[in-house]
């Protein structure tokens, strides 16, 4: 469904079943569909939308599109705003004059030829009678600065005057917040009292971009589809990428990232695992370490040799034997050199002293298999997932058996976990109606999610990767072409805030965020 509103050059699109709301800026230059798409993603799949004549926004708030978004059991309101440190004066740079509600013509003048244009009125509120003052929109005036525009709260149109809302869509301001009786009052206010908090952040306006194509690895083998969904299947650091390739026998391919260009198959290191492979990592404290678990239950350790390059590799320095069935997760300390955690399909968590090369700890059998793990950022504790949808935290060196449980996502596809700082957890996984969520848990009570947000509706688990440095959290699905962005602020609600996604222009098999990112 498209919606297009001549005064701000705004082009809105919508599709039933999903619960979001894209628009982009028309331009009459290339690429012509600029700033976007930006994406308001609602709490509710939506059976139909509507948009509101211009002449019914709230000006006064700098409103500058309004829509009705029909969900199964709800009409819910969805305003578009634009930042403006005043909101108690009309900004007519935002407002031209629009289209009145009077015809220019009447049917019997159109068919017998002639043509006429509707008169356009003011959206000023002192320039119309009181009965006649509406709520209004804005919009940009030809020759204007592009305004920066502000997506309704995500997931909730109605919000009480002094409770946050939940984060925008994505927008050029993620982060800023509009609470408005507006939203809550059943008719159109002309003049709403509006409450406006500004967070400050200097990821506001965060863009991605693919690189120069000098710096791209091109013409790959062809890359397995086979691997587990618990697994990214693909790992990168400073110096190498790893893929698991379509090649008989667990071949795993090893990419210099300073060897760019087309790839000449015969000249691409490869590490011959002769089973199927379930997971690999890289080791963060030695680039040229790689660990692989395979499904004959043993894990591999391979070495990297100087070059990164050079045909194939059968045998690895040595194995690590203790699982009883297949190991499907490897997660490495992030503090401590050469400790190595894993869990299988035996339900036994291990970890690993690989200098000895023996199991140092042993967890408590586990009552099903793990969806995810991740170490605290100290290296204290490590947080899972299981099958059984619930999130459990050990303590490793101090107990066996779990120190916190909670419930987590309640869908069974998969599930993701990743420490944001020492007391709080990101999970991501899915709802009861399929729909890919984001939750944000506190250690100290496992209960329930500190803050939720919905996302698309997609069968492939979204893969969280988290910055600590700039505090964003990265998220990503197999087959899906944007990535999407949270930034994480601990003190503030809904301590996760949207920033701009960054659109892909084919959909991606994987992602990662290298721990020792290049200079």
């Amino acid at each position: 469904m498209l919606f297009y509103d001549e005064d701000s050059k705004m082009l809105f699109v919508a599709m039933k079943s999903e619960s979001t709301l894209m628009f982009y800026e028309v331009s009459e230059k290339s690429p012509y569909l600029s700033q976007g798409p930006n994406v308001y993603r609602g709490a509710e799949q939506q059976k139909g939308m509507g948009m509101v004549p211009k002449r019914a926004v709230n000006v006064m708030s700098c409103q500058i599109a309004r829509f009705l978004q029909l969900t199964q059991n709800s009409i819910i309101p969805v305003g578009y705003h634009v930042q403006r440190k005043s909101q108690s004066e009309f900004h007519s740079d935002l407002f031209p004059d629009t289209a009145g509600s009077e015809p220019a013509l009447t049917a019997d003048q159109w068919c017998q030829g002639q043509n006429g244009k509707v008169a356009k009125v003011s959206l000023d509120p002192k320039g119309q009678p009181k009965a006649a003052s509406q709520p209004k929109s804005h919009s940009k005036q030809n020759g204007t600065k592009s305004p920066e525009i502000r997506p309704p709260s995500e997931g909730k149109s109605p919000t009480p005057v002094g409770k946050s809302p939940t984060p925008g869509g994505k927008s050029p301001i993620p982060d800023s917040r509009t609470v408005s009786e507006e939203s809550r009052s059943s008719s159109f206010s002309p003049t709403p009292k509006v409450l406006n908090i500004v967070r400050s952040s200097k990821f506001r306006h965060i863009q991605g971009g693919t690189l120069h194509r000098s710096t791209h690895i091109e013409k790959l083998p062809k890359l397995s589809v086979a691997m587990p969904g618990d697994s990214n299947g693909f790992q990168a650091n400073r110096d190498f990428v790893a893929a698991a390739l379509d090649i008989a026998g667990g071949q795993i391919g090893i990419f210099k990232l300073t060897h760019t260009g087309r790839q000449d198959t015969d000249e691409v290191l490869m590490f011959q695992n002769s089973a199927n492979i379930m997971d690999f990592v890289f080791d963060p404290f030695n680039n040229h370490r790689l660990v692989v678990a395979c499904d004959d239950a043993r894990i591999r350790v391979w070495k990297v040799p100087e070059g990164g390059r050079g045909g194939t590799v059968k045998e690895p320095e040595f194995f690590l034997i203790g699982h009883q069935e297949k190991p499907n997760l490897l997660c490495f300390h992030p503090q401590a050199s050469s400790l190595l955690a894993t869990a299988g399909f035996d339900c036994h968590l291990f970890i690993w002293n690989l200098e000895e090369r023996a199991i140092s700890l042993r967890m408590d059998p586990l009552p099903q298999p793990l969806f995810a793990m991740s170490w605290s950022p100290d290296g204290k504790l490590l947080a899972t997932i299981a099958r059984d949808h619930v999130i459990r935290i050990y303590d490793p060196r101090n107990s066996t058996s779990p120190v916190n449980e909670g419930v987590g996502p309640e869908g069974s596809r998969g599930a993701r976990i990743v420490w944001l700082n020492s007391t709080h957890l990101a999970v991501s996984g899915f709802n009861k109606t399929s729909s890919r969520t984001i939750s944000l848990y506190v250690t100290s009570d496992l209960s329930r999610p500190l803050s939720s947000v919905s996302t698309t509706i997609s069968p492939a688990t979204l893969v969280p990767h988290y910055d600590p440095d700039t505090c964003l959290v990265f998220l990503s699905g197999k087959g899906d072409n944007s990535i999407i962005a949270y930034e994480y602020v601990e003190d503030k609600e809904p301590y996760l805030f949207d920033v701009a996604p960054f659109a892909c222009g084919s959909p991606h098999q994987a992602g990662e965020l290298p721990a020792q990112r290049p200079v």
